[in-house]
């Protein structure tokens, strides 16, 4: 545009007292021009929203979402629901969050019974209001005449034996309603009272079972007598005699899980638990609980076949030593197992390969062990026991307690072992390192310099709280997830308050 004072445009020019009123007066016209323009735009744009609200609203109506039969729509929000545990009562995730997007798919929800037939139930979150109490009623009302997946927990240190509380009075008597539905029911620490009243409730339909309590639970034997009954996990101070009394379908059973979680409390013998897995030739995965050396008959007899097991794991009593579970393993007899998971510490005074008996087991590719457990020369000797490793998970934490160690023997840390899994483990995909003390500069140099190319995923859970002026930050692992490697660092945090999802197991039974 052409201007009186175009010379001095864009340039470091000081406009003399005198001109400045001519720059003003000059200004004037183009000052009520952009105005009028400015008015302008603003009623173009009103007029462009409200035309492309009423052409959004008119494509709206063709969109393919629309037109998708409501059986497609259905499959889909099946699709959204968790396959590896319970729905939970949050609006944060499928189903309840499905009925907030609009009135059409809320109604398209609420008709799908197969949406609602899974639910974990947090005692201390739904007690606390009697709406909550409701929404279960409602929930359970919506799946229908679907089979059910439920879980009821309570965090171990409730008061379990609480008897005066009328909505959880009100809740269990749903939950027996419901009974005749139930395919998948975990009770974790149910207050006895309360758990007295599924005393004589069948359970025809029942596949799987979970239940973890300090008392005897008996008043649910009725229940585990259902002839549909493959998965039962039983934790309890007691597993002793009364196990065998239960009129469980054992010949039936594709997963058994027999622990005493107690350290302080009586373990059944190992040979009451191997009289038991005899009885279970269709076992897939079996966890229990080793006795102590010297408790009960010694085991005797031929070794237990378990021709489809591919998943063991066994829990030692403390103190336990390796020679004690080298004889358990001796005993059992497992072409196909896949996973092997060794949880608790044992006491390691040589370097003796525990695990040897395990030679019969080929085809292990996923194992979880101590540390503690095992010397330098007898986890290499142990390593080459399963040359097609895929999965590693080990426990870091040193036992408080410390047992008299002979100075010829060489004991393990993850800052020690890491350097080595190239060599020792080739095939390695993933690596869970966990309660470990192991400097985040550590995990960083094994990533760049020692891991197996084959590596894809290593989780590292430290055993203490970060440390801003030592942590690895997101843009430092950045490099390592673009060549393939997954890198997760978790750390140690303070209290929260109870939510829908505490309690939830990350694979519930049947699920």
């Amino acid at each position: 545009m052409d201007s009186p004072f175009r010379q001095h445009l864009h340039t470091n020019y000081a406009p003399s007292e005198d001109e400045i009123p001519s720059i003003r007066a000059y200004l004037v016209p183009h000052r009520d021009e952009l105005a009028n323009l400015e008015t302008l735009i603003r009623e173009l744009c009103a007029q462009r929203d409200t035309l492309k609200e009423h052409v959004d609203a008119h494509e709206a109506l063709i969109s393919p979402a629309r037109r998708l039969p409501q059986d497609i729509i259905q499959e889909i929000f099946l699709a959204c629901i968790p396959t590896h545990r319970n729905a939970v009562m949050s609006t944060h995730e499928a189903p309840l969050l499905l009925g907030h997007i609009c009135s059409g798919w809320r109604s398209i929800a609420l008709s799908t019974p197969m949406l609602w037939n899974s639910l974990h139930i947090n005692l201390t979150f739904v007690l606390s209001s009697d709406e909550r109490v409701s929404a279960v009623e409602e929930w359970l009302r919506r799946a229908s005449t679907c089979l059910l997946s439920l879980s009821v927990w309570q965090a171990e240190w409730r008061d379990t034996h609480a008897s005066d509380s009328p909505l959880l009075t009100h809740l269990m008597r749903l939950l027996v309603v419901s009974a005749s539905q139930w395919r998948d029911i975990e009770l974790h620490h149910v207050p006895y009272s309360y758990l007295d009243m599924l005393a004589g409730v069948a359970a025809p339909l029942l596949e799987g079972v979970r239940i973890k309590s300090d008392y005897i639970i008996y008043p649910l034997a009725t229940m585990l007598e259902s002839p549909a009954l493959r998965r039962v996990a039983l934790l309890h101070p007691d597993l002793g005699d009364f196990t065998q009394r239960l009129g469980l379908p054992w010949e039936f059973l594709t997963d058994l899980s027999l622990v005493n979680e107690d350290v302080e409390v009586r373990v059944a013998p190992s040979s009451l638990t191997f009289s038991l897995i005899r009885q279970c030739p269709r076992l897939l995965s079996l966890r229990f609980q080793m006795g102590r050396t010297g408790d009960g008959p010694p085991l005797t007899g031929e070794p237990v076949h378990l021709p489809a097991l591919e998943w063991l794991s066994i829990q030692t009593p403390f103190l336990a030593d390796t020679p004690a579970l080298h004889i358990i393993l001796r005993h059992l007899r497992m072409p196909e197992l896949r996973k092997l998971e060794l949880p608790t510490t044992l006491l390691q005074d040589s370097d003796a390969v525990f695990l040897s008996p395990l030679r019969t087991s080929p085809k292990v590719e996923n194992l979880q062990v101590h540390l503690a457990s095992f010397t330098l020369v007898s986890l290499m000797a142990t390593f080459k026991l399963f040359p097609g490793l895929r999965e590693l998970q080990i426990y870091d934490l040193r036992p408080e307690w410390e047992w008299p160690e002979p100075e010829t023997l060489q004991y393990l840390t993850a800052e020690s072992l890491l350097p080595l899994l190239r060599d020792l483990c080739p095939g390695l995909q993933d690596i869970d390192i966990v309660d470990t003390e192991i400097p985040e500069a550590c995990v960083v140099a094994f990533a760049e310099k020692q891991a197996p190319a084959s590596l894809r995923s290593l989780h590292v859970q430290f055993d203490r709280f970060r440390d801003a002026s030592l942590a690895v930050h997101e843009q430092d692992l950045q490099p390592f997830v673009e060549r393939g490697l997954k890198i997760s660092l978790q750390y140690l945090h303070g209290g929260r308050e109870p939510t829908a999802w505490e309690g939830l197991l990350i694979e519930q039974m049947g699920r």
